[in-house]
């Protein structure tokens, strides 16, 4: 799973993005129309992902968050790892790792 994410990345930027949009309490404006065309982004990136398997756990992670109801990640003083979480530490290891190829290569 995190192999997937990692490997479309600009995808899983997405999926944060989305996440965000549908619960941040500072993303209410427009908020539907927003998530519409992230959706419709992702969806369109999706096109790109030649793994099946991949695509599969992709969807899986956007049918996710689309069916949340609510989340706690917003609340103070929370202690539970939310989705939100994890792709943010996928991300950052991703970006150290890219980083780290690029050093090399040179």
């Amino acid at each position: 799973m995190e192999s997937a994410l990692v490997k479309h990345n600009v995808i899983t930027t997405k999926l944060v993005h989305l996440f965000e949009t549908r619960f941040s309490p500072e993303h209410i404006v427009q908020r539907d129309n927003k998530v519409k065309a992230l959706n419709k982004a992702i969806f369109s990136a999706l096109d790109q992902v030649t793994n099946l398997d991949e695509d599969k756990i992709i969807r899986q992670f956007v049918e996710v968050i689309m069916h949340t109801l609510r989340t706690n990640f917003y609340q103070k003083n929370s202690n539970l790892l939310s989705l939100f979480e994890i792709l943010t530490e996928w991300g950052a290891l991703l970006r150290d790792n890219l980083l780290n190829m690029a050093v090399s290569l040179h």
